[in-house]
């Protein structure tokens, strides 16, 4: 599928933009334009780890139609995103590639709510004056909800993964496929369900945006690390929002900061005579793909190995290359992790391949308890790893909805960031595809793991309107109500 367009940087560092912004809106010229289109188009070929040579061929040729075609010209840097995102399927990458931007919002003409997607339907998302918190959009300027929906993902409004996205980014993605109109007429209904009511607002400006994103409801927990112990029920609960460690983020990754932190929790949990984890993974997007192998450790009872096959494009173009894994192309270290591959890969066509093994046994602080794994749509690439694990190997209850990305050709490991020549864009292209082993595979057939237990839209939304997290409450309800069906 195309690559998915999504901001590079945390909202609160948007104030930069406005340093760009003269720039963002800079017209390009046709040959500019199609300049910066074929070298969107060969980098994603050539870097694509998951087509095959024939699939490849064929988006040769759509990308060539598509250069032939190319009647664009003057095109801002947000239009011209708008005209890659049309362009379908010209490679498979899943929800690890994408077009990030700094530097294409406008400073005036914002959606001004925070809005939360629940099965198809948007809410409002932060208590304010303009509309009543939980408020049911039905339509902004004419254009249903669904259609909305249908625009700002692509078409693939039963994607989990993007619908959670709309959370932080529904205002920039409005004023990307639908414009910045100077008012918003807002169609919504109460949450009574009442006869619908229309009003009328301005748009605001990144600064003001910010503002109410800041006092935005859901979700609770957005610090890296939460936990909650409740001895009434003998329930310990952590909140894991990332598998890569703030201190060595975007420098040189390793799993020895987790190792301690796992280690200090289980101690912890052992020494209160935990009975039951609930380990919350609902916005954790992965990070060091070695984390979940060791957080799963802490279950094990027997030594395990975890066979699994990779490959990436043995040729790689450093032309506009800006950076590894987030490490800038200058540092020695961008580098080694770019090659670090190679020692355990050979050359196979246009392909370089290998095998890996996860060696994992028990820990010495083992959990033995009943264990309970929070998912959803923003559950992606590593966590989904360890969520693959714990279904595979019968470890735990998954609670939620489906998670956000795939472990059938996942793509993982090396993210390359590379700059459009004229209009700046970056797009980043993961290289290497990651697969369990067949073992793992025939044990996980559907392509997005789905909950154990999964609760319907009129009982979530009730839990939304009460500002209340219904994954961790009914699942501290069904372990209150097993306690009491155990002591009878």
């Amino acid at each position: 599928m195309i690559l998915t367009v999504y901001m590079k940087i945390p909202l609160i560092v948007l104030l930069l933009i406005f340093c760009n912004l003269a720039f963002a809106q800079k017209k390009f010229s046709h040959k500019e334009l199609v300049e910066d289109l074929a070298f969107f188009g060969n980098l994603l070929i050539n870097n694509d780890p998951i087509s095959t040579i024939e699939e490849k061929q064929a988006s040769a040729v759509s990308l060539e139609k598509a250069l032939n075609s190319f009647d664009k010209t003057n095109l801002t840097t947000a239009e011209f995103i708008k005209y890659l995102r049309s362009l379908k399927s010209l490679t498979k990458y899943d929800m690890h590639a994408g077009i990030s931007f700094t530097d294409t919002i406008p400073p005036t003409n914002l959606f001004p709510l925070p809005v939360f997607a629940i099965d198809k339907k948007l809410f409002v998302n932060t208590e304010n004056d303009l509309i009543p918190f939980g408020s049911n959009i039905r339509s902004i300027n004419g254009i249903s909800t669904g259609e909305i929906l249908y625009q700002l993902t692509g078409g693939d409004t039963t994607n989990t993964f993007k619908l959670d996205k709309l959370a932080n980014e529904f205002f920039y993605l409005y004023y990307l496929f639908l414009g910045n109109p100077e008012q918003f007429v807002i169609e919504y209904s109460l949450n009574n369900g009442s006869d619908p009511k229309t009003v009328t607002v301005k748009g605001v400006s990144v600064f003001e945006y910010l503002e109410t994103d800041a006092r935005k409801i859901f979700p609770l927990h957005r610090d890296f690390v939460f936990t909650q112990y409740h001895p009434e029920i003998s329930t310990y609960y952590l909140s894991l929002n990332s598998f890569l460690w703030p201190a060595v983020k975007d420098r040189k990754l390793n799993t020895d900061p987790f190792r301690h932190f796992f280690d200090s929790l289980f101690i912890d949990i052992k020494n209160k005579q935990v009975r039951n984890l609930i380990i919350d993974l609902r916005y954790n997007p992965g990070g060091e793909i070695s984390t979940p192998f060791l957080l799963f450790s802490y279950f094990l009872d027997s030594s395990l190995s975890i066979k699994g096959t990779f490959r990436y494009p043995a040729s790689i173009p450093f032309q506009n290359l800006v950076s590894v894994n987030n490490i800038p192309i200058a540092d020695s270290l961008a580098i080694a992790t770019l090659n670090k591959y190679q020692q355990h890969s050979a050359i196979e066509g246009e392909y370089a391949k290998g095998a890996t093994v996860q060696e994992l046994f028990p820990s010495p602080h083992q959990f033995d308890g009943n264990l309970y794994v929070l998912i959803g749509g923003a559950t992606a690439s590593a966590s989904v790893d360890f969520t693959a694990l714990i279904k595979a190997y019968n470890k735990g209850m998954l609670i939620g909805e489906s998670v956000g990305s795939s472990i059938h050709n996942t793509t993982a490991g090396l993210i390359l960031t590379y700059q459009l020549p004229h209009t700046k864009l970056e797009i980043n292209t993961p290289i290497v595809s990651l697969d369990f082993s067949d073992e793992i595979i025939k044990k996980l057939p559907e392509k997005y793991i789905s909950p154990d237990l999964k609760f319907p839209m009129e009982l979530r939304y009730k839990y939304f309107l009460q500002k209340k997290d219904i994954d961790l409450e009914e699942t501290l309800r069904l372990i209150r109500q097993r306690q009491s069906e155990e002591s009878n």
